[in-house]
């Protein structure tokens, strides 16, 4: 009995890792790895820490294709623009457009044997965009990851911000 309670202990206690290939900068390795919401979750993270400076961390991702040199290279792309958007996006915003349009209209044909027949075409179009035009200054990439089930490529760009708002260069984060 109290092997099976063992077993069944030990099953339990192990847990996937929700990521593979996790490769994060030191100074913001640490914080990732013991938070893996902050992994998972695409947007910017704000961190305000003791001495006042600011973890400013910016995560996007994307599906992994069919995970040849070529894929990965699209993932790398299309990821690093969307972290460092998200980061503009936080500090400046986001102008948003969106248009809607609604068309209808209806045709009757008459066949040779005089039958109506009536045909109804509705179309609608919606349209959202969103443009957003800034500069990231000091923001490097501070690490890329994949999911477990190695279906999502992860990417994150980051910098310390000090009290103004200012990248702070070669200064590792208070603990």
């Amino acid at each position: 009995m109290s092997y099976a309670l063992l077993i069944l202990a030990l099953a339990c206690s192990q847990q996937d890792a929700p990521f593979v290939d996790v490769r994060i900068d030191k100074p913001f390795d640490d914080l990732l790895r013991a938070q893996p919401l902050l992994m998972s979750e695409e947007g910017v993270k704000l961190l305000r820490q003791p001495d006042g400076t600011v973890l400013v961390i910016g995560i996007a991702s994307t599906p992994v294709r069919d995970g040849s040199p070529r894929d990965r290279k699209r993932a790398e792309v299309v990821c690093k623009t969307r972290a460092l958007a998200n980061i503009v996006s936080e500090k400046q915003g986001v102008v948003v457009a969106h248009t809607e349009k609604s068309e209808s209209h209806q045709q009757v044909i008459i066949d040779n044997d005089g039958k109506k027949k009536t045909k109804s075409v509705n179309e609608y179009l919606s349209l959202t965009s969103s443009k957003m035009a800034g500069l990231a200054p000091g923001f490097q990439i501070i690490g890329r990851w994949t999911s477990a089930d190695r279906k999502l490529y992860y990417y994150a760009v980051g910098g310390i911000l000090n009290a103004h708002g200012e990248p702070v260069r070669d200064k590792p984060p208070a603990k």
